[in-house]
């Protein structure tokens, strides 16, 4: 019964794959569905083809300027002379959208790498189309500093990334300058940050052994002198006598 609900699955994600790559526009509401297959689903084939589907429509996105935050409406689908201000709107509203949609997709790529439950081909996959939108999400030919620190955030500290991802960050895209600058910038933060959160934890650990020292030696100090009393003095009196 699982491996017909795979193949039902399978055959539907294909279905929509098909569908929003003959028509972006007119079905861009299947990237919802091919996100929520990429976040939920566990059968490989499901997962490449949802990959694979997505990636093209971010990339086309992007090519079009709708993953802009200032994106000019004449530069998407531009109405005709005679058209409302409706129309700008409507490219405002569609633009918005496809932002949120392509949150929620690298956020999934960024889940998918990071799960020890991922095998390392869908990491792989994950992990070009990371970098396909650090190549494109600011426009045609833009490298996105920010996209790339994080994903290479997520290799630092995420334990499930498997050592195919490494390799192909090296063998792939370490050869270009432009990756291997910022790949030594984003390193050069985390080091930053991992150092001032060491010395940040340490500070209050070193306050609390001061604190201590200081204890311990106020219980060894010697009481203080004083006048002997009126008793004592008599008793010395006798003594000397």
């Amino acid at each position: 019964m699982r491996g017909g609900d795979e193949m039902s699955e399978l055959a539907t994600v294909q279905r929509l794959c098909t569908e929003l790559q003959s028509n972006p526009r007119g079905k861009a509401n299947h990237v919802v569905k091919l996100v929520h297959a990429l976040s939920t689903s566990r059968n490989e084939a499901v997962l490449r083809a949802s990959l694979q589907a997505l990636k093209l429509f971010f990339i086309d996105a992007s090519h079009d300027g709708a993953l802009a935050s200032d994106t000019p409406s004449s530069t998407i689908s531009s109405p005709p002379p005679s058209a409302s201000a409706a129309g700008d709107d409507a490219v405002g509203v569609y633009c918005a959208w496809v932002r949120r949609q392509y949150s929620a997709y690298i956020a999934a790529c960024m889940q998918l790498i990071a799960s020890s439950q991922s095998s390392a081909s869908t990491q792989v996959g994950a992990a070009v189309a990371v970098m396909e939108a650090v190549r494109c999400e600011g426009g045609p030919a833009t490298f996105s500093p920010p996209l790339f620190s994080r994903l290479l955030r997520a290799l630092a500290t995420e334990p499930g990334v498997k050592p195919e991802v490494f390799t192909l960050l090296f063998t792939r895209y370490f050869s270009f300058a432009d990756v291997r600058y910022y790949a030594l910038l984003a390193i050069k933060s985390l080091a930053s940050e991992a150092a001032s959160s060491k010395a940040t934890s340490a500070t209050p650990a070193a306050a609390v052994v001061t604190g201590r020292q200081k204890q311990v030696k106020r219980t060894v100090e010697p009481p203080a002198l004083c006048e002997p009393s009126s008793v004592q003095q008599q008793q010395a009196g006798v003594v000397t006598q």
